[in-house]
């Protein structure tokens, strides 16, 4: 989603030329939307708050200078191309920005839909004397950073990475809380990306593009060895687990569980995952226990609306259901061949200590991949 926008509309917030990217329906890079009303939102004050002013969203600071509030800052569509394999925008965003010495800023998106697709963002922008610059990309999940110039960021379902090039100078990455009352699950972060020294002209470049590591490309499960921290996982509130660096079969991290109730249980769940065709798959991982008997790791399957195709009642499973145990001590491999019906459509892992269990444990190195 792109816009370019003026910042005088209904319940305006200050972000000609923001955008968003999604990817498994999630938004990965982000515009985090409205604060939590106050007083100050509909007040003088309003845009002291960070996600309405334009230092929450995806747009460039230019000079140290903010966007204004108005109706004159306006992004003008210079030029606009689209086909079946590309989209191509330039806007003209200049005049959100009160700075004597701006000559031009422009911002052009390019949208490819080749391979898994990508969007490009470029800002380009001429000063009559040397000034600060820099651009932003603005997110909830974590991320990575596996070189100066790569971003990797992970949620819950997906992952993106960024790619961040310049012309005109060296530049460097700066994180910021967004410390605001929001609707996020988290408070949104900034990434700041920004000319390390004023230039009189220059471009910062970005590109997004889907991510996912190829060392393992037929494990269904993202993430199944955590060295990614919790992508592509979810804790629930209480949900008794945590990532660890006590322990792990390879790598560096596992998946730890203290579940010291009788009354309740430990409740994680991977994200969902596409099954395509297959229908027979192996569940494998490994697993040690410091004090109890076993975890519990279940198998969804979700029909096309995600309901549970395999559980009868809150106690009984049809499939897809194998107590991880050991000895003590000790990484121990566990597998569990399992067919799903027809109207499967995806997969998800659900590991729950179930009641009256009382364990502490680790889970590493996840895996579920077709049979064939």
């Amino acid at each position: 989603a792109i816009k370019a926008g003026h910042n005088a509309e209904s319940h305006n917030h200050n972000d000609v030329g923001s955008y968003v990217v999604a990817l498994d329906g999630d938004p990965i890079l982000l515009d985090p939307g409205s604060e939590v009303y106050t007083a100050r939102t509909f007040s003088k004050q309003r845009y002291v708050s960070k996600v309405l002013n334009s230092f929450g969203h995806p747009v460039p600071k230019v000079a140290g200078t903010l966007q204004r509030t108005g109706r004159e800052a306006v992004g003008k569509v210079l030029a606009s191309e689209f086909s079946d394999t590309r989209d191509r925008l330039v806007l003209d965003i200049a005049s959100a920005y009160v700075v004597p010495d701006l000559k031009s800023l422009q911002r052009e998106f390019l949208y490819s839909r080749e391979g898994l697709g990508s969007l490009t963002v470029t800002d380009r922008v001429e000063f009559a004397s040397p000034q600060e610059f820099g651009t932003a990309i603005v997110i909830v999940g974590d991320w990575q950073q596996p070189d100066p110039k790569t971003i990797i960021v992970l949620d819950y379902r997906a992952a993106i990475r960024v790619t961040i090039s310049s012309e005109g100078g060296e530049i460097a990455l700066s994180e910021t809380v967004l410390d605001e009352d929001t609707h996020t699950r988290q408070p949104p972060r900034r990434l700041g990306i920004d000319f390390t020294k004023p230039v009189a002209s220059g471009s910062i470049t970005v590109r997004a593009e889907p991510y996912r590591s190829a060392d393992d490309p037929d494990n269904l499960v993202r993430n199944g060895n955590f060295g990614f921290g919790m992508h592509g996982w979810r804790l629930k509130a209480g949900g008794m687990g945590s990532l660890s660096e006590e322990q792990a079969a390879s790598g560096t991290r596992s998946l730890k569980i203290v579940d010291p109730r009788k009354d309740y249980g430990s409740n994680i769940t991977s994200a969902p995952m596409d099954i395509g065709a297959s229908r027979s798959f192996e569940l494998t991982g490994k697993v040690l226990i410091e004090s109890g008997n076993g975890v519990g790791v279940y198998v969804r399957y979700l029909d096309e609306n995600r309901e549970v195709l395999n559980m009868l009642d809150s106690y009984k499973w049809s499939g897809g259901v194998i107590s991880a145990s050991g000895k003590p001590g000790e990484w121990t491999p566990f597998k569990m061949p399992f067919t799903v019906p027809a109207e499967t459509k995806q997969l998800q892992i659900w590991i729950h200590s179930a009641n009256a269990a009382v364990v502490t444990a680790y889970l590493d190195d996840l895996s579920i991949r077709p049979i064939k």
